[in-house]
Order: structure tokens, then sequence, then C-alpha cells
């Protein structure tokens, strides 16, 4: 992945440290106390000094971009991975600056009205997020990196790519608010258990066949 994209690499690099030149030329206009986190009903509840939120937020996000870019080059199931996705890869951390940075520069300095519209902007730019990584999530073929990683897509590369087929569809729909990100959120932490619940009664050995209901695996267990 490096191999093949390393002016990528360097012009993405470059795009997450641009903030900092636009935080000293508004150095003046921001307060010492600057917000750097917002809740899902777009309240400050994080907050840093000047000197943090200019230096040191885009030099973490540029720490993250490169552990992020190198950990994907590592794993060898990444070498014929989709281009596309790579690329999300290469340039996710650099848009996710600019967005933190625009709220943390313009929010300062701006009016109560033209905040809202800044934080409109933001969440529908989330949105935007979610339908592009909803678009290419079935197409990740199977890796230990990128996508959906747990025990029975990593197993059994047909499960992986209906996973990823309807992990695509339910981020590309759940796009619109905060609170249908979070339920997202919450369906991705709790669904897997729920399955793995159901499938502990399913009759078979093979979590990708249903053949009956049987209380045998819990006899087993306790016996």
């Amino acid at each position: 992945m490096i191999k093949n994209n390393k002016l990528a690499l360097v012009l993405s690099s470059v795009t997450i440290l641009i903030p900092i030149a636009v935080g000293l030329i508004l150095w003046d206009k921001l307060p010492d106390t600057m917000v750097t986190h917002w809740n899902v009903a777009g309240n400050a509840d994080g907050f840093a000094s000047k000197s943090f939120a200019v230096f040191g937020m885009p030099l973490l996000i540029l720490a993250l971009h490169w552990i992020c870019v190198i950990v994907t080059d590592r794993d060898k199931k990444n070498k014929n991975q989709n281009p596309k996705l790579q690329k999300i890869v290469l340039w996710l951390c650099p848009v996710l600056t600019w967005v933190v940075s625009v709220m943390m520069y313009f929010i300062p300095i701006s009016k109560e009205s033209d905040v809202l519209n800044v934080m409109t902007v933001m969440f529908l730019f989330i949105g935007l997020m979610f339908c592009v990584i909803g678009n290419y999530l079935p197409k990740c073929k199977q890796n230990f990196t990128l996508g959906i990683k747990i025990k029975w897509t990593l197993e059994n590369e047909e499960n992986w790519n209906k996973t990823h087929r309807l992990g695509g569809i339910v981020w590309f729909v759940f796009k619109r608010t905060a609170w249908e990100w979070l339920a997202l959120v919450l369906a991705f932490l709790y669904i897997p258990i729920v399955v793995m619940i159901a499938l502990s009664f399913n009759a078979s050995v093979s979590r990708a066949a249903w053949t009956g209901f049987t209380l045998g695996w819990y006899q087993k267990l306790f016996q």
C-alpha cells in the first residue's frame, strides 16, 4: 500500500499539518481555552489549551494516520485490497483533521447563528462519510485490519462477504442524524452478541447453516 501510494501519503500528511498554519494566522482571535470535542447534541464537552488545539491535535491525528497506514500495509491480506478502500485509509484522517479544525477555529470567532450552521454542515458531512464507507464496505476483501473483524467473518470468507454487504446497507441507511449514528454503533456492538446467543441453540456445529433448535450444547457445558 505504501509503495504504490507514496505521493498520496506525503500529500495527506501535509494536509493534516496545514491547519497548524491556519491556527497561527488566527492565533490572536482564538480564546486561550478551546473546545476540542462536541457531543451528539452539538454541546461542547471537551476543552484544551490553545497551544494543544492548534499544534497538538494535528500532530496526534498525523501519528494516528501513520499508524493506520503502516498497520494496513503490514497486513498481507491487504496486498490485493480494493484500491478505493486504500484511498479511504489514506484520506480519512486528513479529512477528519479539517473537520475538527474548522469547528475548533470557526466556532469561537462566529456568531451563534453561524455556529448552528457550522454544526449542521458538520453533521451533514459526517453523514456523507457514512454514505461513502457504506458504499465501499461490501467491496472490502477479507483481511485483519479493515472492515468488520469478528470471529466468524475472519474464519469464513462467505460470512465475511455477507456481513459486509449487510453492513454496507446499514451504514448507508443510518446516515442522517446523530441519534441514528448512535443507534448504528450500538447495533454493531450488540447485534453480534445477540447472533452468538441465537447460534448457541443451533444443532449444527457450523455457524453458516441453521439445522434446528437444540439445548444440547448447554447440556454438555454444564455436565
